[in-house]
């Protein structure tokens, strides 16, 4: 069976570290089937080491936030996608500073990086590739609610 296995950024992985409270709080979410997760797994869409180390290796408290997280992803993106379109800048760059905030607090490193573009193409006012920079993250959280859905439901005890 494969497994995910989070890793520290130097690559070693997280369970030959520390304390015994570390490996038993990522215990649970080291033995993830990855035919379960999506062509990209969570592992390539967050930086798992980084977010346990964040939340001190609590992997209850990682679930109680990636739910929130699923819960209220849609409405937040849903705002976004309303602004593009209405061609407010000002609620374009609140949305998605708002995003960016919300997927770098979650070390989504390639979302944060797409919800930063946004935010500087309306703080800007480049309107004309607002729609293509939308369309990107459209992809992404397309990929990653249903990738973290799935990780949430294979660590649940």
């Amino acid at each position: 069976m494969n497994t995910f296995e989070p890793t520290r950024e130097n690559g070693t992985p997280i369970s030959n570290y520390g304390s015994a409270k570390e490996h038993s709080a990522t215990a649970e979410i080291t033995s993830i089937d990855m035919a379960t997760l999506s062509s990209r797994s969570f592992g390539e869409m967050v930086n798992l080491p980084e977010l346990m180390e964040r939340i001190d290796h609590d992997s209850e408290l990682l679930r109680e936030i990636l739910d929130l997280f699923c819960h209220e992803l849609p409405a937040i993106h849903s705002d976004l996608r309303t602004a593009i379109h209405s061609g407010v800048l000002s609620s374009t760059q609140s949305k998605a500073h708002t995003l960016k905030g919300m997927f770098a607090n979650l070390a989504f490193t390639h979302a944060t990086a797409v919800a930063a573009e946004l935010e500087q193409m309306a703080r800007s006012g480049d309107q004309g590739g607002l729609t293509d920079a939308l369309a990107t993250l459209d992809d992404e959280v397309s990929s990653l609610l249903p990738c973290v859905e799935r990780f949430l439901a294979g660590t649940q005890r």
